[in-house]
């Protein structure tokens, strides 16, 4: 990465500033990479991790030992400017194929999001993301070539900048935007003390038995209730191709049919239902064994936009 200094007074200086500013910035690539894997899913890809790694390891073992050309970099002083880094070929390549491993991930993601938006905002939104981080990763990637070529002062930061900046305003927009990722969730089902259905949630069109499943989540919690001994907390139940996010409570519970694991849904999933208790309390009947009145829970889908808002399907609702 090439970065200009035309105010240090020694190479010295010059050559700390941009050890500091490379460093710095890949570690907040770094930080893009993490953040976008555990948020998709379960658990980061350890292969990916490891490669990820390794160039990481790379890059700043050549800028702390300062490895001069033909295979760090150089730090020529140029008249009438000052000195300026300049990488070296493969110095050059290890930071394109870094950047490149997250630039695609980031990618593959937006697009996903981009495809499986539901409404014209989300489309908006995810479509300013792709081109923001198209910007940032792509543009650095060309600019960091560029430069070696053509003597632009900084413009892989002024690249950088920029789509970064385009990236941040899609954020702005609606911070949900970051969790809106290709989960295929099916079904929301709130069930009782007796294991009845009193609220329930459609993402899909598909079609699923809630009492069916209803029943087969009661005999999940009784087991874990009274064999395994936990009251409460969120786990994860494998039945096929589908998997169940389940929410424990004493009082009631909560499940989701869906197509992947995730810290996210199991974070949103009990927010929701900590919030549901507290807020149809008063609905105690129904909470607990007797008469289920569905139209007692109707409110709730103000709870399902704000907690699980970031879920494909989560403006349409068919209560049971």
């Amino acid at each position: 990465m090439s970065t200009f200094y035309p105010i240090a007074p020694s190479e010295s200086i010059a050559d700390i500033l941009y050890i500091i500013g490379v460093i710095s910035s890949y570690i907040g690539i770094f930080g893009i990479f993490l953040f976008v894997e555990i948020i998709r899913s379960e658990e980061i890809n350890a292969l990916r991790l490891f490669f990820l790694s390794a160039l990481f390891g790379a890059i700043n073992f050549l800028l702390i030992n300062k490895i001069p050309a033909p295979i760090g970099f150089a730090m020529p002083l140029k008249e009438n400017f000052g000195f300026y880094a300049k990488a070296q070929t493969p110095f050059l390549v290890v930071q394109v194929a870094f950047i490149l491993t997250v630039a695609v991930e980031f990618t593959l993601t937006t697009i996903e999001m981009l495809r499986k938006s539901d409404t014209k905002k989300r489309h908006n939104q995810s479509l300013i993301l792709l081109i923001g981080s198209s910007v940032a990763f792509y543009g650095a990637m060309v600019a960091l070539v560029v430069v070696e070529l053509v003597f632009v002062p900084s413009l892989v930061l002024l690249m950088t900048a920029i789509g970064f900046f385009i990236t941040a305003f899609s954020f702005l927009m609606d911070p949900y935007v970051a969790y809106f990722l290709p989960y295929d969730v099916s079904l929301l089902v709130v069930v009782n003390r007796a294991g009845v259905p009193i609220y329930s949630h459609r993402f899909t069109e598909i079609e699923i038995d809630e009492e069916l499943f209803s029943g087969a989540v009661k005999a999940i919690t009784t087991l874990m209730q009274e064999t395994l001994k936990t009251k409460e907390g969120v786990q994860f139940v494998r039945i096929g191709s589908f998997k169940l996010v389940i929410e424990l409570k004493e009082q009631i519970s909560a499940f989701m049919i869906t197509n992947r694991e995730s810290k996210i849904l199991k974070q949103a999933l009990a927010s929701f239902l900590e919030r549901f208790i507290q807020e149809f309390k008063s609905k105690k009947p129904s909470m607990d064994d007797g008469f289920v009145v569905s139209s007692d829970f109707q409110e709730a889908e103000k709870l399902v936009q704000h907690h699980l808002g970031f879920l494909k399907g989560s403006s349409k609702t068919i209560d049971g």
